[in-house]
């Protein structure tokens, strides 16, 4: 993942704000010194060129791959696996993007933030019941 701004007129230059990154399982990550980001409960295997002064976000899982579901082109988390109960519910919705509820996985420490500390970092949850929804009708927001 590369976060940058580009602006081929520089009459007309101006900064990138307010980029919020959470929840993400990301395999590079690079920010460019014009771009002002806000990121943090990602799990990220490789931080490359970020801008001078800039702070990981306190809560990422650094420098490790999570487990997937075997044979899944959905990149779902296995169980257990790294980013399970560690995402953070601040902005994100209240099911996955398959509609399936936040799930509270048995035996797995809540490391994640928010009002609801367990869900889990990437697009999918691990575990807990079938979505009984379409994507476009998914839950609102948690504040």
């Amino acid at each position: 993942m590369r976060i940058s701004h580009y602006d081929p007129s520089p009459e007309t230059a101006s900064e990138t704000s307010g980029v919020k990154i959470r929840n993400n399982i990301i395999e590079r990550l690079s920010i460019e010194p014009e771009v002002q980001v806000e990121e943090d409960y990602n799990l990220v295997k490789r931080y490359d060129e970020l801008a001078p002064g800039y702070s990981l976000g306190s809560h990422d899982i650094r420098g490790r791959v999570p487990r997937f579901v075997r044979d899944d082109p959905l990149l779902r988390l296995r169980r257990r696996s790294l980013g399970a109960d560690a995402g953070t519910a601040h902005g994100g919705t209240e099911r996955d993007r398959e509609c399936r509820p936040r799930f509270d996985q048995p035996g797995v420490r809540n490391r994640g933030g928010g009002p609801v500390p367990y869900f889990d970092m990437g697009a999918h949850e691990a575990g807990g019941a079938d979505g009984a929804c379409p994507m476009s009708r998914a839950s609102g927001v948690f504040r």
